[in-house]
């Protein structure tokens, strides 16, 4: 009998990636690399390295946490960002992950898919950008995938819950 591979598809942006974002807080191993205190809000991005590379693009993930001063509901906005050069990535890489993006979540809001020619073209000199706003209830989130001149930037920002509807423990 014989195995026949089936690839499956996320049915939310948590299960995307090999690396479980829900974790970030679990071990210690983050940085603190960036801090704000502003009259309303309070934020704090923590960086780690990723224990792979993700989707041969992204070795490093920051989560920025947002706590609103005179709002406090015990929840937190957490925009989660997994950055890299555009230098460091091809033209097919990139490519590859905006594919795995629309096969698991269709066209984006402005109903965008596959790169055009033109985009294709001129990757690396100018922005090429995707985004979706998906789920529903406490479970809404927004992706943004940018390409740049310096840089390819997947951007997640959850509202309260990620995805699966764990709630991510802050510190």
């Amino acid at each position: 009998m014989s195995h026949i591979a089936t690839r499956r598809i996320p049915k939310s942006v948590v299960e995307l990636f090999t690396y479980d974002l829900t974790t970030f807080f679990a071990e210690d191993n983050f940085d603190v690399v960036y801090s704000d205190d502003t009259a309303d809000t309070i934020w704090v991005d923590y960086e780690k390295i990723l224990p792979w590379i993700e989707f041969n693009m992204f070795s490093k993930v920051t989560f920025r946490v947002f706590t609103h001063k005179h709002s406090f509901e015990g929840r937190s906005h957490i925009n989660v960002v997994l950055p890299c050069k555009t230098s460091e990535v091809k033209i097919e890489t990139f490519q590859n992950f905006l594919n795995k993006l629309y096969e698991a979540f269709g066209t984006d809001d402005k109903h965008r898919e596959w790169l055009t020619e033109l985009e294709a073209i001129e990757y690396g000199k100018k922005r090429i950008e995707r985004f979706w706003t998906k789920g529903e209830g406490k479970n809404v989130y927004y992706m943004e995938l940018v390409g740049g001149v310096n840089f390819i930037m997947f951007r997640i920002l959850f509202f309260n819950n990620i995805a699966s509807g764990r709630m991510i423990q802050t510190l």
